[in-house]
């Protein structure tokens, strides 16, 4: 039942997609997308919510991720510029991470945080009043809008850049997402939007890679080699010291199949051009 990734036996090598001789396939475009890791702390340490993706979707149907989702082309308006909080600024991505990034992509992260678990990452409001709000953002009215509406502004100064992830090249859906840092609000409960999402699950990083090993949850590559990277982190305060404290990485995996076996290669595998690691765990992950 499971398809935790595990280690391979033996490297595998890149197959060609195409025939010999035909023309090699196009390369989708990465779409620019966020993601949020929301942290809070136990009795025994640093939980973080993943929410369980409907088994429908295309792209990582059923496997349990972080919140997050594409950038909208609202995001980067003028209107939603107008409503962030004056004085807050998301922490600068360094250079080579700059292309997309800003402001739009953090308003992004802010809203599907929203969308996805119900938790508004600014200053809390009334149980009753958020859900109001939340219903009508996901029956598709405008988020600009929503916020004027509730009087409420974006503080995108919550979130704190942790890595960069970059879909495979041979992937038909593939997106170019930023990872961010937040603490949950300890005064909202999650919950998930019965559209995109099914399930909200609390856990610490250790008790998910559990879980995904034992088969309970299926975890996708990135969201299983961030939670090994957060390993170490016994608190939500601990983890934003830890972005704080190092330049967020770009990570392009790399996919190989050989004999149907999918191999994602990760910076510092052998056989990853990028021989410098970048995260803790394994450097590769077999389906």
């Amino acid at each position: 039942m499971s398809s935790a990734p595990r280690q391979p036996r033996e490297p595998g090598e890149t197959a060609d997609p195409a025939d010999a001789g035909d023309p090699p396939a196009p390369v989708a475009v990465a779409k620019p997308a966020a993601t949020v890791v929301l942290a809070r702390d136990a009795a025994d340490g640093m939980e973080i919510v993943l929410v369980e993706r409907h088994g429908k979707l295309r792209f990582m149907g059923g496997m349990h991720v972080f919140p997050g989702g594409s950038l909208h082309a609202g995001d980067t308006s003028l209107e939603l510029r107008a409503l962030t909080r004056r004085g807050e600024c998301v922490r600068d991505w360094p250079a080579g991470h700059q292309e997309t990034s800003g402001l739009g992509l953090a308003i992004a992260a802010l809203r599907e945080t929203f969308e996805e678990v119900g938790l508004w990452l600014g200053a809390s409001p009334p149980a009753e009043e958020a859900r109001a709000v939340r219903t009508r953002l996901l029956a598709g009215e405008d988020f600009a809008q929503l916020l004027r509406d509730a009087g409420w502004l974006l503080e995108p100064s919550r979130l704190h850049p942790m890595s960069r992830w970059i879909t495979p090249r041979s992937e038909p859906i593939r997106f170019d997402t930023r990872f961010y840092a937040a603490l949950a609000p300890h005064d909202q409960a999650a919950s998930h939007d019965a559209g995109e999402t099914v399930s909200v699950i609390w856990r610490s990083p250790q008790a998910a890679i559990a879980d995904a090993r034992a088969g309970r949850i299926r975890l996708s590559p990135p969201t299983y080699l961030t939670l090994h990277e957060l390993e170490e982190i016994r608190s939500a305060d601990a983890l934003l010291a830890y972005c704080a404290s190092h330049t967020p990485p770009l990570i392009e995996p790399i996919l190989q199949v050989k004999d149907g076996v999918r191999t994602v290669l990760y910076p510092g595998d052998p056989e990853h051009p990028v021989r410098e690691r970048m995260l803790g765990g394994p450097t590769r992950v077999v389906f």
